[in-house]
Order: C-alpha cells, then structure tokens, then sequence
C-alpha cells in the first residue's frame, strides 16, 4: 500500500487494502477537536446559570444538542460514503468553529440566552468528527481479527486523551482569565484541526479506485469517477430506519446498545448538579473530575483493553457483555456513595467499563455492514447515541427533582442491566459482513 502524494492543496487519494495504516492526521483532528468540546462541556451549566436561567434551560440546551445531532450524524455518516470522509470531516470542523464562536459572543460579548441556545444547534448539525472518524477506522482495517477493535480502542483512547485536558484546562481559564476564554480557545482548536485535516487521505471505498503506481491525473479521473456513481446511487438510498432493516443485527445491536447508553446519560446529563448538589462543588471543580476520568478512560483503552486483547484474545460479544455489566455496577455505585472518596473510587470500574463497552460496540456494529457502508453505520450508531441525548436530560433532570441526587444513578443503573440482558441474546459471535454493495476494482 503506497499513498499517492500530492501538494498540500490538492485530494489525496488513498488505497485501501486490509489491515492498512490509520492515517495519522485523523488521530491528531480527533485529539484536538475532543479537547475543544472538552473545555466548554462542563461549563455550560454555569454559563446558562450566570446568564439567569434555571436547570430546565440548561436541560433545553442538552436537548437541542441531541436533536440536531440526532438529524446531523444519520446525515453526514451516510453522505460520507458518497462524498468521502475527507469531504464531511472539513463540513464537522468548520460547523464546530462557527457553533463555538457563537458561544463566545454568547457568554463574553451580547450575554445572551438565546444566542446560547442557538449556538447548539451548528455544533448538533454538523461536528460529527468521531462519526467520521470510525468510518475511517473501518475503511482501513479489516472485518476479521481483532485489529479493527484494537484501533477503535486507540481511538477512544486519543478522544479520551482530549477529554483529559480540556475540562481541566477549561476549568481553570473559566475561573482566572474569564467565562468566553475557553470557547474562543476551542474555535482556535478547531481550526487548527482543520488545516490538519487538509492533509488527510480519502479512505471512503466508493472513492478509492487510485491502485499503486498511477499517476496523479488517473487517480483523480478514478475518484471523480467513483464520486459520481456513487452520487448517482446515493439518490436511492431508503431513509436511516428502511436502510436499517436491511441489517438487522445492527438494529437489533444499536437497540440494545441505546439502552446501556441511556442509562450511562441519565448520569452524564446530570453529572455537573450531582456534584454540586452532593459534594458542593464549582465548575474548576467538576472539571478536575472529568479530567479524572479521562485519565482512566485513556488508561483502559491505551493499555488494558490492548493487554487483554492479547492475553485473553475475547470476542467482540464478550467485551459487550463485561464492559455493560460493569457499566451497570458502577452507575449504581456511583449514585450510591456515600462520601467522596467512595464516589472517586466508583468512577474507576465506571470509565474503564464504558470504555471497553463503547470499544467493542462500535468495532461489532462495523462488522454488520460492508465497507461501503462504514459511513451509514457509524452515522447510524451516533444517531442513536443523540436519541439518548434528547431523552436522558429531561428525564433525569425530573428525576432527581423528584426523587433526589441518586435517582438517575439508580435508574441508569437498571436501563443498562436491561440492555446487557438483552445482548446476552444477541451475541457471543460478531457475524461476516454482507459482500459489498460496490464493484471492487
């Protein structure tokens, strides 16, 4: 496999064989563009409090988000399939610089609700990179082995890495060079990630039909080829619901998957007023936490899911199982702390058991589809995730408004036994993708 190199501002055109290399550059886009969301996420709450709102418009923009996220990733996963990654990695980037500019000016220059607001919806619509980012992952590793989860486990560990500073460093600006710092330092980020993106290949196969040692006019001619017939077929793609019941071991994995995801959101959503209300703690705070996290989230994925890969050689199936059920230990314990220390110790088995879950799901959910599907099935599995998101802050703002702190803990506790329950059926065995829907040249 030889990459065919052209100036900076011209397409690259990448072979695709199995087994091939990541590029590297989709590393680094997704390591800043974490970090970026990294720095506003846990301040939001704050910024809709200082702006004069109450937890029932800090719920709203949670729910925005998950709307048009809902929309933006069964959109843009499937359009790169049609248009390539490249294509819609360019489209996430620049719609997160504009959505977080906005939120600037929201928070540092107008002080305005409603622009806050709005400025959710660009970021929903648009900033779909770990969308892109799997699909690209699937494109350059094969269905068989294990290789595809291990990269998919390197991946979660570089979002991780960006999850790790962000919140710390968001935290800290928040307090000590003022509130609009740590947006106008994520659009910085975002850009950055976009001039970095201008030198990663195309990986979409429908787009790659360039072979070893042609030039680079024949190439090009090849891809714009691909892009049209592909652009042509794109017309009678079924809407995300009718194209997944031509798969239905990915409905039936997304499904199931949704209700582990849920539970593990009815205590993201809530985490920031969980601590506050349970250990009064401020933003710079909270986000010490999340940095916390982070750090044993890239822990698991960058040295023990590798390790355990190795030594145990465990099925796609199997991580499923062990990853949600510890899932849905630790979100009981967590909601049940009775002390700091205990809730510290908690979100350990909580971070590692997500990580190994969200790990294999998405290496499990790439296998169900053929290679030029990857795009639609990871659109497919962030779709279900911002369902989740749409629903998860409203119910477990009610809850814990209702029934205290440690409800959505509990709740999310029982939702994620329900899905491990359900996969236990589903799985042991990952299944040979269907033959691809392409001509392979």
């Amino acid at each position: 496999m030889t990459p065919i190199t052209t100036p900076w501002t011209c397409p690259l055109v990448y072979t695709r064989t199995d087994n091939t290399m990541v590029p590297r550059a989709l590393w680094w886009c997704v390591l800043l563009d974490i970090m970026g969301v990294g720095l506003v996420i846990p301040l939001l709450p704050s910024y809709a409090r200082d702006l004069g709102a109450g937890p029932l418009f800090t719920g709203l923009l949670g729910t925005a988000y998950g709307l048009s996220q809902l929309v933006g990733a069964s959109v843009l996963g499937r359009l790169s399939d049609v248009r390539g990654r490249r294509f819609v990695l360019f489209i996430s980037l620049a719609g997160a610089a504009s959505g977080y500019t906005c939120l600037a000016l929201a928070v540092g220059v107008f002080e305005s609700l409603p622009l806050l607001f709005l400025s959710r919806l660009p970021i929903g619509l648009a900033k779909q990179t770990m969308t892109v980012a799997r699909a690209t992952v699937g494109d350059c590793t094969a269905a068989q082995g294990d290789l595809r989860t291990r990269r998919m486990g390197r991946l979660g560990m570089v979002a991780g890495t960006g999850f790790i500073f962000g919140p710390a460093i968001g935290g800290i600006l928040s307090a000590t060079a003022g509130r609009a710092v740590p947006p106008v330092l994520a659009v910085c980020l975002f850009c950055a990630a976009l001039v970095i993106a201008r030198g990663l290949p195309e990986t979409a196969p429908q787009l790659v039909d360039a072979k070893d040692g042609k030039q680079k006019e024949a190439a090009d001619a090849a891809a714009a080829a691909a892009a049209a017939a592909a652009a042509a077929a794109s017309k009678k793609r079924p809407p995300l619901l009718a194209w997944l019941r031509q798969y239905p071991l990915l409905a039936k994995l997304l499904a199931y998957r949704g209700l582990v995801d849920f539970g593990f959101m009815l205590v993201q959503s809530t985490f920031a007023i969980f601590c506050t209300e349970r250990f009064d703690m401020k933003p710079r705070g909270t986000g010490m936490v999340l940095a916390y996290v982070g750090i044993v989230s890239v822990g698991s994925q960058g040295w023990l899911l590798p390790a355990l890969i190795r030594r145990l050689r465990p099925s796609d199936g199997q991580m499923l199982l062990s990853g949600g059920a510890l899932v849905s230990f630790a979100l009981a314990a967590t909601a049940l702390a009775p002390g700091y220390r205990s809730f510290m110790a908690a979100l350990v088995p909580l971070a590692i058991g997500s990580s190994v879950f969200k790990t294999a799901a998405s290496a499990y959910a790439s296998k169900c589809v053929p290679r030029d599907e990857q795009g639609a099935a990871s659109g497919a599995t962030d779709s279900m995730e911002s369902f989740c998101r749409v629903v998860a802050p409203t119910v477990g703002g009610a809850l814990m408004q209702r029934y205290g702190s440690a409800a959505p803990g509990c709740v999310g506790a029982l939702a994620a036994a329900a899905g491990v329950a359900a996969l236990w059926g589903l799985l042991p065995r990952a299944r040979a993708p269907p033959p691809s829907k392409a001509k392979d040249e």
